[in-house]
This record gives structure tokens, sequence and C-alpha cells, in this order.
């Protein structure tokens, strides 16, 4: 599991000053033609001296967007790349998700996934670590998104949370669902061992859902596959609530 997370901090580290050296530059458009643009000066104060109607205020808005969303995706990879140690406290679910999609959405939205949120409103606190179970997330999301390179009509993936409760013990619950080829079904027992993959040689190691499941091993829960071959994959994750601190 260090492995992972050491791997991850440096594709951080590698990527961050790319990242942070371009934010403080972008193309402006003014009178038609196209100007560099230094960080010195905010979207918001250029934008407030283009009149109303200019279509380039339009532009200049999205160029802003843009910004934001890279400085935040730079910033949480940053700290993301910080830990090594897992430190587990009390935190929503949703955060590790919402975290997830900050970084893949774009990408899902470029492979043309509409992506449905149906996250539950104040749910009960889990004790976990944020940062391993963003990893998990994000290799579901990745999973379910080459899935459905696969398919053509609509493409969708389902991201739920909800509370659950089995035999008296209570769960907090997500859910992962794609509209993607499916799993068959002789090999659905096999997905989290080691090494096994369903993707093409090159594409993938086999080792996404067995670390997954090792993480969520160690958060005392569990993972379960819902899974029929041309109708698309669901992965549940259960973290249960009642669980003493280490």
């Amino acid at each position: 599991m260090a492995m992972s997370i050491d791997c991850g901090s440096l594709v951080t580290v590698s990527i961050y000053p790319a990242f942070s050296n371009f934010l403080p530059y972008f193309s402006v458009f003014q009178n038609g033609s196209i100007t560099p643009w230094s960080g010195v000066a905010t979207a918001g104060a250029i934008s407030k001296n283009l009149h109303e109607g200019c279509p380039n205020k339009e532009r200049l808005e999205l160029v802003r967007k843009c910004n934001d969303r890279i400085e935040k995706i730079v910033e949480h990879l940053r700290e993301f790349s910080r830990q090594k140690e897992p430190v587990f406290q009390d935190l929503d679910i949703n955060e590790p998700i919402e975290n997830a999609l900050l970084i893949t959405g774009q990408q899902l939205l470029d492979h043309a996934i509409v992506i449905v949120k149906a996250l539950g409103e104040d749910l009960p606190k889990i004790l976990g670590d944020t940062n391993q179970l963003e990893q998990v997330f994000l290799n579901l999301i990745a999973n379910a998104r080459d899935a459905m390179d696969e398919v053509t009509g609509t493409k969708e993936l389902r991201i739920c949370s909800y509370l659950s409760h089995e035999e008296g013990t209570a769960y907090v619950v997500a859910s992962i669902k794609d509209t993607g080829v499916g799993i068959p079904a002789d090999i659905r027992n096999k997905v989290f061992d080691p090494f096994f993959s369903t993707k093409p040689v090159g594409k993938g190691t086999g080792l996404g859902l067995s670390l997954c499941f090792g993480i969520i091993e160690s958060h005392a829960g569990r993972m379960e596959i819902q899974s029929s071959e041309g109708s698309g994959t669901e992965v549940l994750v259960y973290i249960p609530l009642e669980r003493e601190k280490e």
C-alpha cells in the first residue's frame, strides 16, 4: 500500500510545476486579436473593461473558471502527496468522493460520460483515511470510465452514498455504477485477485481492485460487485459506523 501512495506522490510532484507554471498565463481576446496575459491582472479586472454584450466577456469567464479549477486540483494534489502514513479520523464519505470527481470530472466529460450524483446529506461520519478512500474512488471511477469506452449509446456514471443497516450493523455505503460492458460471470469472482485484469495487455496492471480491497478491509469494511455482461457494473463500498479509533 505504501508503494502505491509513494508512486502517487511522485506523479503529483512531477506534474505540479507544469500546472503551477501554467496558471498565470492565458490568452485574452481583445479587439479580435489574442494578447498574452500575465497573472498580475485578474480575470475579473479585465472583464470589467469589456463592454456588455462583448463575446470575449464570456470567453474570459470560461478562462477564469478553468483557472480556478486548475488551482483547486493542484492544491489538492499537493495535500494528497504529503501524507505517507494512514490517518484515521472522523470524516464524511462524500469528501473523498467529491475529491475524486474533482480530479476526474473533466476527463469523464471528455469521454462523453454523464455524471449523476445522489450523495446522501447529513450522513453519519465514518472513521477513515480520506486519502486512502480517495484512492479507492479514483480507481473505481477509472474502471467505470474504461468499461464505458467500449460501448455506444448513453454512458452514465451514477455515484450514490447512503446509510444502510444489516443485521444490527449500520454502514455508510458508496455505490459507483456504470453502463459499461459488464463483467462475465465466469471471472467475476476473480476481479479482486492481484494481477488479474479484464483490460487489454498494457492497459491495466491488475492491481487496482486488489489495492482497493485491501484499503477497505483496513477500514473494517467490505466491497461487493454486482454485474452482468452487457448490462454494466455496480461496485458497493461498505464502511461500518461502529469501530474503535486506533
